[in-house]
């Protein structure tokens, strides 16, 4: 009867066995085998008079490599963070031969405490939820299929993170790799940098608010969109950076101004008084686009736009255009918009790309999506009976009072509609501004 087992494996081939004897269970773990190497393994029971049964033959098997250290440390950071968002790093690595996975952990520079990304397939990952303000270390080990890990690779330090804050942080593309860091103010805020940088920026006033109708047989204007300033690698420094963004205007009332770091976007000129005895009371208000005359303002021209005649980065990249005037009985006129002037009772169209020579920016795929309307921002607002471009500005209303007027998008720096002769109807009020920088990730 057996007593004991011997079991006894050599590489394949090779002359001498090297022997565990007295076994006395059914299995046996092996160590200190050579990685990639085929071996030949039996077994023999030995009864308790030391004599050996006829050897099993377990056939051959080939250990599994060890995945080899990564050769050098991960390459490729990238770390983001900002007030409404955690950060992220996206690393990347050489591939290692006999890997089926890798392990990446990460810690604040200095920590005692890993926290690990386990399972990752590929060679490269990202790591949210990273502290802003702060450096941190990654280090990546492989995996084989076997669950064998390697050393880890050198930790990298000194991750630098970005700590800019203010407004709504985003990262573009969102698809893909990102490449830029955008913050969004849709609200007066402070931009705060951590180091100099060329950043593009967008600046949008408030709209002006559309003219009132009343029982006169009088039908309000449209009011002028907020002015518009696009500029490309506007060059900041490591500050704080205070952001103004300007509110839409009630009826007949100007829109306010927006500004960030001297580039000042002018509030949109309000429709034409339907109160008040003056000549420019009934005309369109000046403004960064010109707002509409009232209707029966016989010489109550349109608005003027300032913002293309300002002086300074808002006069080079500034857009607003005229008002127009009253078309008789018809109806007041339209309110002038960033990307052209209006014509009759139609507010002038918007803005959703500017040229700065030689390039176009796109501002959805400079910004991103989801911003102004559908991309576009300072469309004009219409009178009685007119339509209002893409770009945030409001239709006049209809003689059946169908149309709402009450107010045109936020965040887009539209005009207001203005409103028909059924009562003392009001105007619709401007659209608020927005101000939108974008600058590229460290590499």
């Amino acid at each position: 009867m057996a007593v004991t087992y011997t079991l006894r494996y050599r590489p394949a081939g090779s002359g001498s066995w090297t022997e565990v004897t007295g076994l006395t269970s059914t299995s046996r773990a092996v160590s200190g085998l050579t990685a990639g190497t085929e071996y030949e393994v039996e077994v023999v029971a030995v009864s308790d008079g030391g004599v050996e049964s006829t050897p099993v033959t377990g056939g051959r098997w080939t250990v599994c490599p060890q995945p080899s250290v990564p050769s050098g440390s991960p390459a490729g950071y990238r770390l983001s963070s900002g007030a409404d968002e955690n950060g992220a790093v996206d690393v990347s690595w050489s591939a290692v031969t006999g890997a089926d996975s890798y392990t990446v952990s990460h810690r604040p520079t200095g920590g005692s405490t890993w926290t690990d990304v386990p399972g990752v397939s590929g060679t490269s990952t990202r790591i949210d939820g990273l502290a802003g303000g702060s450096t941190h270390e990654v280090r990546v080990a492989a995996v084989n299929a076997d669950g064998d890990t390697s050393a880890n690779s050198t930790a990298a330090t000194g991750l630098d993170a970005v700590v800019a804050s203010g407004g709504t942080v985003t990262r573009v593309p969102t698809s893909g790799t990102p490449t830029h860091i955008v913050h969004t103010f849709t609200a007066d805020g402070t931009l705060e940098l951590n180091r100099g940088r060329d950043a593009d920026v967008l600046v949008v006033a408030g709209g002006g608010g559309g003219g009132s109708g009343d029982d006169s047989v009088v039908d309000g204007g449209g009011g002028g969109a907020g002015g518009l300033v696009f500029k490309p690698a506007h060059a900041v420094d490591a500050a704080s950076y205070a952001v103004v963004v300007g509110a839409g205007g009630a009826a007949e009332q100007n829109g306010s101004d927006s500004s960030i770091d001297g580039l000042v976007a002018v509030g949109g000129g309000a429709a034409g008084q339907r109160f008040g005895s003056t000549t420019a009371a009934r005309g369109g208000q000046d403004g960064g686009s010109g707002g509409g005359a009232r209707q029966n303002a016989a010489t109550g021209p349109g608005g003027s736009a300032t913002q293309r005649g300002r002086s300074g980065d808002s006069g080079t990249y500034g857009h607003g255009h005229d008002g127009a005037a009253a078309s008789g009985n018809a109806g007041g006129g339209g309110g002038g918009g960033a990307g052209g002037a209006a014509t009759g009772l139609d507010g002038g169209v918007g803005l959703d790309r500017v040229t700065v020579e030689p390039t176009t920016y796109v501002f959805t795929t400079v910004f991103g999506t989801g911003i102004g309307d559908g991309g576009w921002f300072a469309s004009g607002g219409a009178a009685q009976g007119g339509t209002a471009s893409v770009g945030g500005g409001v239709d006049g209303q209809d003689e059946n009072a169908t149309v709402d007027v009450s107010a045109a998008p936020s965040g887009t720096g539209g005009g207001g509609g203005g409103a028909n002769d059924d009562g003392d109807q009001l105007g619709g009020a401007g659209g608020s501004g927005v101000v939108i920088v974008r600058y590229p990730l460290p590499t």
